[in-house]
């Protein structure tokens, strides 16, 4: 076995058997859309904070859906139509896919090793977190763990 398997072995023991839990990984400086914003309006989002998945939330900040860079690509290029300006399509009417409603979300006090099950099993790269209210206060993505492995330690 190598240092740097060894080292990977080691860190993710420690991360697994810590009891570290989601809110010591998270992000929570969270960039969100609401429903009424446009995919030109997600698409700017995207570039301009180099992002892939932008939680949808009410005027209260609670969760209502999760849009990402791939709904940007299927949704802008529908297959067999003519394309349609960016500007003019709202998130809301996107929404009505059934996948925007069923958007998984965890607790801050998860484990770091649930989430990651969870991720892996359902083929997601991010988790939004929310509180007992359902309002979001961060999100789980790959690249904090990938940051998280990187560091030894919590993002920065």
């Amino acid at each position: 076995m190598s240092d740097e398997t060894h080292n990977s072995a080691a860190i993710r023991g420690r991360v697994f058997a810590s009891g570290l839990c989601v809110r010591d990984m998270m992000t929570t400086n969270v960039r969100t859309l609401s429903p009424s914003d446009t995919l030109q309006d997600l698409a700017d989002l995207l570039e301009r904070h180099h992002i892939r998945h932008a939680p949808l939330v009410d005027k209260q900040g609670k969760l209502v859906g999760l849009v990402t860079q791939r709904d940007l690509l299927l949704h802008s290029m529908p297959k067999g139509k003519t394309c349609e300006p960016l500007a003019t399509k709202p998130l809301k009417a996107i929404m009505q896919d059934s996948k925007f409603f069923q958007v998984r979300a965890i607790a801050p006090e998860t484990s770091a090793r649930s989430a990651a099950i969870q991720m892996s099993e359902n083929k997601i790269g991010c988790l939004p977190v929310t509180d007992r209210d359902g309002k979001l206060v961060g999100i789980l993505t790959e690249g904090d763990f990938v940051r998280f492995f990187a560091d030894g330690e919590g993002p920065g």
